[in-house]
């Protein structure tokens, strides 16, 4: 999987990699089919898992193996001659195929690794495929079967340097990758941790309401922010104040599309098509009217993300209320997200929708701390 390799190159070098596995290992054991329901999500079922190395194109596998592979090499140039790098992967699958990867590239006493599957087939088999791999790469990696997200430092260990956690759905749905970051956040080295992904931002396109539609960034996790995220609950992280001009038809089955964007570690990312997880997916909003339904008035909307047992992003709308905020365009920015920074108080940033050469009505966005 060279840098330069084509799609299709890419593609054949992926399935390949995973016939290597399968054909290593035999058939898939019992249990590859079963899910597990988390607090925070579901674990995806090991089946599911392996077929993730070759989906999109192998892109997705290629992006992550870059990524992790250019970490390290940084890492290593930080560290004593005989200091290893040290490594973590919660969801790691059957075959853990980016962890296992980084043999191809560098020496066992480089790197450790610690991989955590909550399947028992999973851990089984990745076990059985490691002492296939010999004894020097054997002492170089450690697997547990837990839940990851439940993960802490015994005493006396040391953080690890980097953190990998694969296990995001389309527009961050279903699988716990933000509870990932924040479990994952505290076991890092506080000061040069590695996280990988080093963030996830959701975006959400609208109608064009006013004859152009607008896309919003409203959602990010990333490691400056996952030590002060809020681990359960509904987070609000922006909001939208619009006014329909005079005669303007009533919003009665408002939708938007969330897109997801993954920043992995420097050039590495994945973007809009790359794979499943940044496919953008049709969201409805859900919409409340709060006074008399044939009034056409202004309209609220509010994005954010809601963490538990069925993860997502989400988007509300209050229509017809009775004092709404319209003001004049002022000024135009782009729409911000909230970060930790944000938390110290509300933060504003406007922007506008333009119909044909009119300016419009003020949308007003607010970066609103997540509620404790």
């Amino acid at each position: 999987m060279a840098e330069g390799a084509t799609d299709d190159e890419v593609h054949a070098a992926t399935v390949a990699y995973s016939r290597l596995f399968r054909s290593t290992l035999g058939g898939p054991p019992d249990g590859w089919r079963r899910e597990i329901s988390l607090r925070n999500g579901v674990a995806i079922s090991p089946r599911d898992a392996v077929d993730c190395i070759t989906e999109g194109g192998g892109k997705r596998t290629r992006m992550f193996v870059g990524a992790l592979r250019e970490a390290i090499t940084d890492k290593l140039h930080k560290k004593a001659k005989c200091e290893p790098v040290n490594v973590i992967e919660v969801g790691s699958g059957p075959y853990a195929p980016v962890a296992l990867a980084m043999w191809a590239f560098f020496e066992p006493c480089q790197i450790r690794f610690t991989l955590i599957d909550i399947h028992l087939p999973s851990a089984q088999t990745l076990s059985d495929l490691i002492v296939l791999l010999g004894k020097s790469v054997g002492a170089s990696i450690r697997v547990l079967c837990q839940d990851g997200l439940e993960i802490g430092l015994e005493h006396g260990e040391n953080p690890y340097d980097i953190a990998l956690a694969e296990v995001t759905g389309p527009a961050l749905r279903r699988e716990p990758q933000v509870q990932a970051f924040v479990a994952l956040s505290h076991i890092l080295d506080q000061e040069e941790g590695v996280m990988i992904p080093d963030s996830i931002q959701l975006t959400a396109t609208l109608p064009p309401l006013f004859g152009v539609a607008a896309q919003l960034r409203f959602f990010e996790i990333s490691l400056k922010n996952a030590r002060e995220f809020v681990s359960t609950g509904h987070h609000t992280t922006l909001k939208i104040s619009f006014s329909p001009t005079a005669g303007s038809d009533q919003v009665s089955n408002l939708s938007s599309v969330i897109g997801a964007h993954l920043r992995l570690y420097r050039a590495w990312e994945l973007t809009e098509g790359d794979s499943q997880i940044t496919l953008s997916l049709p969201h409805l909003c859900s919409i409340t009217h709060r006074s008399e339904p044939h009034e056409v008035g202004p309209y609220a909307l509010a994005f954010g993300y809601r963490t538990g047992p069925d993860p997502g992003p989400f988007c509300h709308v209050t229509a017809n209320l009775h004092h709404p905020p319209a003001l004049p365009v002022q000024e135009v920015m782009e729409a911000g997200t909230w970060t930790a920074a944000a938390a110290e108080g509300d933060c504003a940033a406007r922007f506008f929708w333009k119909e044909r050469a009119a300016m419009r009505h003020l949308c007003e966005h607010t970066l609103v701390q997540p509620a404790l």
